[in-house]
Parts: C-alpha cells; sequence; structure tokens
C-alpha cells in the first residue's frame, strides 16, 4: 500500500455552511463520505483518507467526534495520509 501525504486547506462560505466531508473511525480517523462540489471535493479529499492533522493540532490518536468538532470553525487546514 503506497500512502502520500497532504495537506488541505478548505474553506467556507460562512459558519453555516458544510465544508462538505464526514469523518469516521479512530487512531487515525477516516474520511467516511465526500460531497461532490464541496470544499472537500475540490481540495482533493477523498473517501477512505486519513486525517492526522487538524489545523496545528495533532489528531491521529482522536476519534472522529472529537476530529468533527474541531472542524466547525471558519478555517481549517488538514495534514493527512491518502491512498
Amino acid at each position: 500500500m503506497h500512502l502520500c501525504r497532504l495537506q488541505l486547506v478548505l474553506r467556507r462560505a460562512s459558519l453555516t455552511n458544510s465544508f462538505g466531508f464526514t469523518v469516521t473511525g479512530s487512531c487515525p480517523v477516516q474520511v467516511g463520505r465526500v460531497t461532490s462540489q464541496s470544499s472537500a471535493a475540490e481540495a482533493g479529499m477523498r473517501c477512505g483518507d486519513l486525517i492526522e492533522r487538524v489545523d496545528s493540532i495533532n489528531v491521529s490518536r482522536s476519534a472522529a467526534d472529537s476530529v468533527a468538532a474541531l472542524v466547525r470553525y471558519d478555517r481549517l487546514r488538514i495534514h493527512g495520509l491518502a491512498f
């Protein structure tokens, strides 16, 4: 299996808009679903990508609910591993 390190910067129009992805699992959290034509899709996020960091916070040992709480901010940088 070959993994690539990624850094994605996602933006949304307002705090009420979604970034367009869900997370699942833990240690590390995986991207569960990516909505087409969303900020996440446009940035290149794919189902199954593993999330290591959100902004400067290491989430490699976190559960999905903790990571989901972090992404409720207006700006987001995700560092992860992609298949």
